[in-house]
């Protein structure tokens, strides 16, 4: 194999030596210029010189810069044409000239002058754009046969090179990413052996696997929907087919679920739901990737609702089951949504003056029976708690006059018409209680009973009240008498001890100093006349003894 390339080589270098030496003279670009000596100008400081510029090549040259690092102070140009149209651009130090385009064998003059020492060869800068310039005595760039020659060697060298590394190249293709490049390629290139080849096919078959995925908003038009969703390809062997089926089939499954995991939107997974079976993708794991997008819709759904406002519950279960999604979810989801539309009507229920009208305007034929009837239930709760207090008589007065409310049953009202005549029978006890607290008031307190029997008395009541009147008021009038007595008694009792109190201190001085009887007066005297008399005896008698002693 390496002979046929080195003849095929051989062969073709002296026609690729011819081609090559025209192609290049004829393709680049050759300008040369020439500058004269300078000229000095008499009796000033100033030179003159002339820049000639020519295009000596085959190929015209464009956007021709000529940059002079002189000070420059005047410029004539010659142009090659008359329409030509030159840029010039000059500073103190500097002049910049740009020539538009000179054809083959074209060129421009320009005289210039300058200070100072004029223009050397090194203050010169000329290049055209596609090309290059040089002094007119220089080499040209006109191309022979001994140097395309050697052009071709290394021409030869890189195509080894290139043979020697291509092998190389088809397993860099692996690594990044042109694996379809090898797997379209059945036989191998003749430079790599059918061993090798099929390394490097089974290879770029896994790294193929390994790299695939899609986006999610276009999977049907992705590679491994397309794949999986059809025949074995020509260029793929039976192995190869197998493999890279269960490979996309589980990058399928896994790019599937991480949309899923990824997606928020409804409509967004309504799409994945939409999407076709792929042809080899096993049934139970198109199943499994159904169920998890069905949770992930209901899920999605259920976030979006407002738990308090019924009115928009109410209309998301009217609302149809979308394509695609599967009963068993969507059934899962409408008792969801009977469950919190239940709790958000049996909360606002709670803040409606009339709740059974209320629950009457509402269509609750999407709810269980054991749902309506609990609402139904506490709706009738809720109406007989707004009823009035029929503990206050009013209040009783106006249901036992009213007929019977068609909402209520029955039973509920000979219920609720006992409890206001009990109602108003207690009124009428406590009005009688609180009159005969007043009237026995009056009694203990002495004050007038009416005159007439009141209403709320009977007459057998009236006349005990009477009685113990009668009984208190006689009762009252003994005990001021008695107590009359006994202060009086108490009087008398008290002078006399004051008496006998004062005739013992009289006694107990006298017998000391029998003088003080003389010093008693009348009014002052607490002994009988007789007693007193006696007293004075004695104390004559004492004073006898005394005079004898």
């Amino acid at each position: 194999m390496r002979s046929n390339i080195s003849k095929f080589l051989i062969a073709i270098i002296p026609i690729l030596a011819v081609f090559i030496t025209y192609y290049l003279n004829h393709t680049t670009v050759d300008v040369r210029y020439t500058l004269s000596d300078k000229i000095p100008i008499s009796d000033s400081t100033e030179s003159i010189q002339q820049l000639i510029v020519k295009n000596s090549g085959k190929v015209e040259a464009k956007k021709i810069q000529v940059k002079i690092k002189a000070k420059i102070t005047s410029c004539d140009i010659i142009k090659h044409s008359y329409v030509d149209n030159v840029k010039e651009q000059k500073t103190d130090n500097s002049l910049e000239i740009v020539y538009p385009e000179l054809p083959p064998q074209g060129s421009f003059l320009l005289t210039l002058k300058s200070l100072g020492n004029g223009i050397n060869k090194s203050d010169l800068e000329i290049y055209p754009s596609n090309g290059t310039a040089s002094e007119a005595l220089s080499r040209n760039n006109h191309y022979d046969i001994l140097e395309i020659m050697i052009m071709i060697y290394w021409i030869l060298l890189t195509i080894l090179y290139f043979y020697f590394i291509r092998t190389q190249g088809w397993e860099s293709k692996i690594v990044y990413g042109n694996h379809d490049t090898i797997l379209k390629r059945r036989n191998s290139p003749f430079y790599i052996t059918k061993n090798k080849w099929a390394n490097i096919r089974e290879e770029a078959l896994k790294q193929k696997i390994i790299k695939a995925y899609f986006f999610t908003q276009e999977i049907m038009n992705s590679e491994i929907y397309k794949i999986l969703n059809n025949n074995k390809p020509d260029y793929l062997i039976e192995d190869e087919w197998d493999t890279l089926k269960t490979g996309y089939c589980k990058k399928f499954v896994e790019s599937y679920n991480v949309a899923v995991e990824r997606y928020f939107s409804e409509q967004q997974i309504l799409k994945l739901l939409a999407i076709p079976k792929p042809l080899h993708i096993p049934k139970s794991d198109w199943s499994d990737l159904q169920i998890n997008a069905n949770k992930k819709y209901i899920f999605s759904r259920k976030q979006y609702i407002h738990l308090h406002d019924y009115k928009s519950i109410l209309k998301e279960i009217n609302d149809q089951k979308p394509d695609y999604v599967l009963d068993s979810f969507w059934s899962e989801y409408h008792e969801f949504l009977q469950k919190i539309l239940y709790t958000s009507i049996a909360i606002r229920l709670e803040l409606e003056k009339e709740p059974l009208i209320f629950l009457q305007q509402l269509d609750l034929d999407m709810l269980s029976a054991e749902f309506k009837n609990n609402l139904t239930d506490r709706a009738y709760k809720l109406k007989l708690m707004s009823i009035p207090n029929i503990l206050e008589t009013n209040n009783a007065k106006k249901i036992l006059k009213q007929p019977k409310p068609d909402w209520i049953s029955t039973e509920d009202y000979e219920l609720l018409l006992k409890k206001a005549r009990q109602s108003y029978q207690l009124e009428s006890l406590i009005k009688e209680f609180e009159l005969k607290i007043t009237l026995l008031k009056s009694i203990v307190n002495k004050r007038a009973l009416p005159d007439s029997k009141p209403n709320l008395l009977s007459d057998e009541e009236w006349d005990l009240f009477m009685n113990l009147d009668n009984s208190i008021r006689e009762q009252s009038l003994s005990n001021a008498q008695l107590k009359n007595k006994l202060t009086k008694g108490y009087v008398t009792v008290e002078k006399l001890k004051k008496r006998i109190v004062g005739q013992l201190a009289t006694i107990n001085t006298f017998l000391n100093d029998t003088t003080v009887l003389g010093r008693i007066e009348d009014y002052d005297n607490v002994f009988a006349p007789g007693n007193f008399e006696n007293l004075k005896k004695l104390a004559l008698l004492l004073n006898k003894c005394s005079i004898k002693n």
